[in-house]
């Protein structure tokens, strides 16, 4: 797939959520500006934390900060998994080795996306203090 695609699916999910949103927050029966503005900054803010921090984890794991949980819940089920190769690694230090040498590679859409987002939020947050 093409970088953009991810883009655009991404900025897809967040317009759903955020109309969703904002349906249920009333915007249709909205009768002032400011009114308007504040539940489109509400709106957009929850999907632009929700993919900030969904970036941020995924970030976070191609730095190899959740390698041992990974490691250490991969032998437990490999333990109740028939046919499964209960010993892929022997130790800690193989498995980090091997997941170092295949590389991580991070794709920054969700980070970027739900920073966009998140700046529409405070977009509608300033033209609601100005139309107050």
């Amino acid at each position: 797939m093409k970088r953009r695609t991810y883009y655009l699916i991404c900025a897809g999910v967040i317009l759903a959520i955020a109309l969703f949103l904002a349906g249920e927050g009333g915007i249709f029966s909205a009768d002032t500006p400011s009114e308007i503005f504040r539940i489109l900054s509400d709106s957009f803010f929850v999907p632009g934390i929700l993919f900030m921090g969904c970036g941020a984890l995924g970030w976070m794991a191609t730095k190899g900060t959740y390698d041992m949980l990974s490691f250490g819940c991969g032998r437990i089920t490999r333990n109740f998994i028939p046919g499964m190769d209960k010993e892929k690694f022997d130790n800690f230090y193989q498995y980090k080795q091997r997941r170092d040498e295949d590389g991580r590679k991070w794709k920054p859409h969700l980070l970027i996306s739900g920073a966009m987002a998140f700046l529409l939020a405070l977009i509608f947050t300033a033209l609601y203090f100005v139309t107050k």
